[in-house]
């Protein structure tokens, strides 16, 4: 596949959450989240599920799910209708490696969590709203919950997506489809904690109460912590820092490449570790316990065998360099559709660059790797060394 291009950095005039987040690792990072072309990037298939109960669980907690099986049913059709659209969209490597939606993987297991939770949202919803109609008020209806509502601070300079605030617990809910994060005692991570503060503080800037605010995971379990009005304002204020540095940044010309901060834990779980030449430029073997395995290499021998009547292609690499063993390494059996997606398909002489690969074996000093689906592996043409 051909590398994506790389992004122009250009001046924000508002901070979400999650570029605040990035921006503390890596103002690179940041940066693609904003401007880059992420469609040319394969995107997760849990991030494609995730988008996926989101969407069912804002018709959940807008009350707009019946109960019993009908609201099962209207439910599951949500999540597919989302889950067929995202996957017509997705990058062509995701389709190449699922023949549909279903075969995403944990995709029943995710629809199963989804629906259930969203039916309960919505019958506490319908019950909230019955509740309110039976009491004489002069507040509006809507002030006493917000679904999936955009909100900025009274400056604008913070802005972020609210998937629900309810007033009579006065909490702040973040709903997160994935499992809870290991070694998180409280859990809820660090990042979390950040956002959750933003999502308060913007509640607060738009005349709303809160007090506390919940990340609520896609198996039901509820994590909730106290904000304090204080501690809101005061990651307001650090997030409008870190706005202005970013412009500032901007501001003396700063590239893609110059705002790059590449380290084992700045470049954990990155998405544009493929076209960022700082990664490459930096990576050591070491880094491998936190950014996964990837290497750059040249193609020294290509192999082609067929398994199953699939096409595969093993290939022999030297040189090689990243967050993996130096020297000479082997990708075993690469899908070759997988490697025909792009303007080139890389041959004796290239340089490619593999991300998310796979130890044939556990042991760290194999110089065998694999390919694997559900590790998000892709092969990418890289530029020629200088």
């Amino acid at each position: 596949m051909d590398l994506p291009p790389i992004p122009t950095v250009r001046n924000l005039e508002s901070i979400s959450p999650s570029f605040y987040n990035a921006a503390l690792l890596c103002k690179a990072r940041a940066a693609w989240q904003q401007f880059g072309a992420r469609e040319t990037l394969p995107a997760s298939s849990g991030s494609i599920l995730g988008s996926c109960f989101h969407a069912v669980m804002e018709m959940g907690n807008q009350g707009r799910l019946p109960s019993g099986e009908e609201g099962i049913r209207q439910a599951k059709a949500a999540f597919d209708e989302e889950a067929a659209r995202r996957f017509a969209d997705a990058h062509p490597l995701i389709r190449s490696k699922f023949a549909s939606p279903e075969k995403l993987p944990f995709f029943f297991g995710r629809r199963a969590r989804a629906i259930t939770l969203a039916v309960q949202a919505s019958a506490s919803a319908v019950a909230r709203s019955t509740n309110r109609q039976g009491i004489a008020s002069s507040e509006p209806a809507e002030r006493a919950r917000l679904v999936e509502q955009t909100l900025y601070s009274g400056d604008r300079l913070i802005k972020g997506r609210i998937d629900l605030w309810e007033k009579s617990s006065a909490t702040v809910s973040d709903y997160k489809s994935g499992q809870e994060p290991k070694n998180t005692p409280s859990g809820v991570t660090e990042n979390e904690v950040r956002q959750l503060r933003l999502y308060v503080h913007l509640i607060l800037e738009n005349g709303y109460t809160a007090t506390k605010a919940a990340i609520v995971r896609g198996d039901g379990r509820k994590s909730e912590i106290e904000v304090s009005p204080a501690g809101a304002t005061q990651e307001g204020q650090a997030a409008r820092q870190t706005l202005a540095q970013f412009n500032e940044a901007v501001s003396r010309g700063q590239s893609f490449f110059a705002v790059a901060s590449p380290s084992p834990t700045n470049c954990a779980s990155c998405p544009c570790i493929a076209l960022c030449n700082p990664f490459w430029q930096a990576a050591r073997p070491e880094w491998e316990e936190h950014c996964g395995t990837n290497i750059e290499g040249e193609i020294a021998e290509s192999r082609d065998i067929t398994f199953a009547g699939a096409p595969l292609r093993t290939l022999h690499l030297k040189s090689c360099k990243g967050s993996a063993p130096t020297g000479d390494l082997v990708v075993e059996q690469i899908p070759l559709a997988w490697l025909s997606i792009g303007s080139t398909v890389p041959s004796v002489g290239s340089i490619v660059r593999v991300v998310s690969a796979a130890r044939a074996i556990s042991d760290t000093d194999s110089r065998v790797l694999q390919v694997d689906r559900i590790k998000s592996t892709a092969i990418w043409n890289a530029p020629a060394r200088q």
